[in-house]
């Protein structure tokens, strides 16, 4: 939720500067590339989650009871919702009822079969309701990035028609790429094409938890040694 949070509506502080009374940061001295697409929106939040079993719980309707009220009392217009069916045991509950006491298996292979979750269902359908009933509202979902291929990823309600769904493209396989354009070349090195973080220990490039990324650019350790790890280089996995 932060980092999507941050993402969309976060203004670039310079830590470092800091009110010596109040010790807050009190100077933007960042900004440009690293302000959010909408610096200064402001955030309302929905939470979807139960403290009593491990699942999240959006509402039976999604539609209008998870974006009516937002919509009405606080005025907003974009909704961020960072998970799926694939992110819960929610696809249980899209047909028929529960109990979210029974536990299921936490890394079940969702994509091996399209019907769990890559489908349209009646939640999709209440997203495309809720959209063509309110013109100016843009609901956007995640997809992708849980298999190399991302086959069958994209998974209710980001099946929806009448939604924004966004997946990652920056790490897809240069084999793909190659198959597609016999011309290709590596790509340059931008910070862009690099993941935020790299085991400097072996140079190897990688995730929060030192899972290697699908096919990251050979240049990644070299330009984040290089730049000192510099601003685009979050964190050092040890």
């Amino acid at each position: 939720g932060t980092h999507v949070a941050g993402m969309v509506a976060g203004v670039g502080f310079d830590p470092t500067i800091i009110d010596q009374d109040s010790g807050v940061t009190v100077t933007d001295t960042l900004g440009g590339e690293f302000d959010a697409m909408t610096g200064e929106a402001r955030l309302a939040f929905t939470d979807i989650g139960n403290s009593n079993h491990p699942y999240l719980t959006p509402p039976e309707s999604i539609g209008d009871d998870l974006f009516l009220r937002p919509y009405h009392e606080l005025g907003a217009r974009v909704f961020l919702n960072p998970w799926t069916c694939q992110d819960h045991a929610w696809w249980r509950k899209q047909d028929e009822s529960f109990d979210p006491s029974i536990e299921i298996p936490p890394d079940p292979d969702y994509n091996a079969d399209p019907s769990i979750c890559n489908r349209y269902t009646t939640h999709a359908w209440e997203v495309d309701d809720f959209a063509s009933r309110h013109p100016d509202a843009l609901i956007i979902f995640p997809t992708g990035d849980r298999t190399t291929e991302s086959a069958n990823t994209i998974s209710s309600p980001a099946t929806c028609k009448n939604c924004l769904t966004i997946g990652t493209t920056l790490t897809w396989q240069h084999a793909m790429r190659e198959a597609l354009d016999a011309s290709f070349n590596a790509p340059a090195c931008r910070p862009a094409d690099c993941p935020q973080s790299i085991d400097k220990s072996t140079d190897a490039c990688g995730s929060a938890a030192n899972i290697a990324l699908t096919d990251t650019p050979v240049c990644c350790p070299q330009r984040a040694n290089a730049a000192g790890w510099g601003p685009e280089t979050v964190a050092q996995v040890s």
